[in-house]
């Protein structure tokens, strides 16, 4: 039986909080299926369904069926739609926001929506993680009226709307819900989305069923079953035979045989993720530029993502992803070994060195990676100690520690439509996720206008010179973007 209190740990792992649209949008939308039932394989079983509390990607997903927020993200995941808030108002200093709420709209044990109960849903979350980056510039949330609600920034944040329409972002939770089970929600979740739960077997099966008083009726769907699977070779094997109708982010270098088996079909959206090998900039010889910089020269890029994953990745030109930032007018960066050769020298290493290489012994397909980038690194004399582990927990905290020199990293935005909360994340000097001790004042500055300035064109006037600045720099370096691909059961089979 769970406990309770094991299972409320506040914790949102940002290296896997992956964007990922809505599964009702994705099904109800784009999946062949008329109706009944949907099965999803997962491969880690959700601890449990709380958005103020654990949130890895299976829960993400399952929880942006169950609940949602004031606003939401388009499709082109750039314009900003009502969702429970029928409209809004912004204050002229851009630090008041009052939210007017739909009227009739109900949370799956029937009570009403109204500002009270999302006032005290969204303190709730915010008590539980004062720290997090998308509500850390909250000051308070207050109830105007039955369906009115005010929220004030401790300081302009220009992208603020789009911060509350992440995946991680505030979430409507019922009272009535958190008065009878209190953190036991995690295990009850009551939300406004278009599912509920219907059933909950431990470490086998999550049911969800349509809730028939949504506002947004749909005939395409009615239950949604997550099926998890302890070993992927069993979750493929089940996809194979039709037992499984979809699922999420399968490993590129699997599409073409699951293809070719004519079991299956895919479908792709744009990268909202970033693979980076990371450099702990004060350890040294890390902490020399030109080091950094010969290790990005002598990395074929190109080579290493269409060798590996035959197009189902794209080579980086910077930290950001493709959906955060255009990157028109930026250079990819350049393969230059004899380049390389001689900014190593110039830093005092002809030789080359010795250094340990920290990375998640997890995924499909790294050692392959893991070898060419090693086989390029060899090229300039540096010598990889390969050092696998086994969780996220434990590699970032081992990365971000004062003895690492160099890891493989993904990272993804808790919130797209805008790049700052990525920037900002990863590399403002005092960010508690910045794991690569990246330090620089002037970009420090330019984060710090940018989540100020309400104009757009300016802001990303800022963030290419923030990019421009960290290409310099290279405190890390960006290799790809991993296109989501998910996979579906052809009907027939």
């Amino acid at each position: 039986m769970f406990r309770i209190e094991q299972l409320t740990k506040k914790i949102i792992l940002k290296p896997v909080v992956f964007f990922i649209v809505s599964l009702c949008l994705i099904i109800c939308r784009e999946v062949p299926y008329g109706g009944g039932e949907i099965v999803e394989g997962i491969e880690d079983f959700p601890q449990g369904l709380d958005p103020a509390a654990y949130l890895t990607p299976e829960e993400i997903r399952i929880n942006s069926s169950i609940y949602e927020a004031l606003v939401e993200l388009d499709e082109d995941h750039r314009t900003i739609r009502p969702c429970l808030a029928g409209k809004w108002v912004v204050s002229d200093d851009q630090q008041e926001y009052t939210f007017t709420l739909k009227k009739g709209i109900l949370f799956h044990d029937l009570s009403p929506v109204n500002a009270p109960a999302l006032t005290n849903s969204f303190r709730r979350q915010i008590r539980r993680n004062p720290d997090f980056p998308l509500f850390s510039m909250i000051d308070s949330v207050e109830t105007l009226d039955t369906l009115s609600l005010k929220i004030t920034l401790k300081y302009p944040y220009a992208p603020f709307l789009y911060a509350l329409a992440s995946p991680v972002g505030l979430k409507a939770i019922s009272q009535k819900a958190l008065d009878l089970y209190g953190d036991g929600i995690i295990l009850h979740p009551t939300g406004t989305g278009p599912f509920r739960m219907m059933d909950w077997v431990k470490n086998d099966r999550i049911k969800l069923k349509f809730f028939q008083k949504y506002r947004n009726p749909h005939t395409n769907l009615d239950e949604v079953t997550y099926k998890w699977y302890k070993d992927y070779d069993v979750l493929q094997k089940n996809l194979e035979k039709g037992k499984i109708d979809i699922f999420f982010m399968v490993p590129g270098f699997h599409i073409d045989r699951l293809k070719w088996l004519g079991v299956v079909d895919y479908q792709v959206s744009p990268p909202t993720s970033t693979i980076f090998i990371g450099f702990n900039n004060k350890s040294a010889p890390f902490n020399i530029k030109e080091i950094r910089q010969a290790i990005s020269y002598c990395l074929n890029r190109d080579k290493i993502v269409f060798s590996t994953f035959r197009g189902n990745s794209v080579p980086a030109r910077g930290p950001l992803p493709p959906v955060l930032f255009d990157y028109e007018g930026v250079d990819p960066p350049a393969y230059d070994p004899e380049k390389a050769k001689q900014l190593m020298k110039q830093a005092g290493y002809p030789d080359g060195f010795n250094a340990t290489f920290y990375y998640l012994d997890r995924f499909r397909a790294r050692n392959t990676i893991f070898e060419a980038v090693r086989h390029d690194l060899e090229n300039i004399g540096v010598r990889l100690r390969m050092i696998p582990f086994y969780s996220w927990e434990d590699l970032i905290s081992t990365s971000k520690s004062d003895t690492s020199q160099m890891f493989w990293i993904a990272w993804g935005s808790d919130m797209l439509g805008d790049p700052e909360n990525f920037l900002y994340s990863l590399f403002y000097s005092t960010s508690p996720y910045n794991i690569f001790h990246y330090e620089n004042s002037q970009v420090d500055g330019w984060l710090d206008e940018a989540r100020r300035e309400p104009d757009l064109g300016k802001r990303h006037d800022l963030y290419l010179r923030i990019i421009n600045r960290i290409r310099e720099d290279e405190p890390v370096i960006s290799m790809y973007h991993v296109i989501h691909i998910i996979l579906t059961g052809q009907q027939g089979n």
